[in-house]
């Protein structure tokens, strides 16, 4: 959820717009045919930018993967 009052207005605005998908009421989603562009908007507005986040999401996945890892004997199998 957003954080005060001020971005609550915002977040309910944004939650109101035909593009936005609201899933399970906490997570949001943009239509594939406004996120596509404004994706690649984002990756040419700031590469190094666009690449240190995807490096984050990357060592945050991995970490996610070896605690799943850890927690059964054979990860293959399950």
């Amino acid at each position: 959820d957003c954080p005060d009052e001020e971005a609550d207005t915002v977040c309910d605005w944004l939650r109101s717009l035909p593009f936005v998908a609201d899933r399970d009421g906490e997570r949001w989603r943009y239509h594939d045919v406004v996120r596509a562009p404004m994706l690649r908007a984002e990756r040419r507005r700031s590469p190094r930018g666009w690449a240190a986040r995807h490096r984050g999401l990357a060592q945050v996945f991995g970490s996610w993967r070896e605690e799943a890892e850890q927690a059964v004997a054979d990860p293959w199998t399950d």
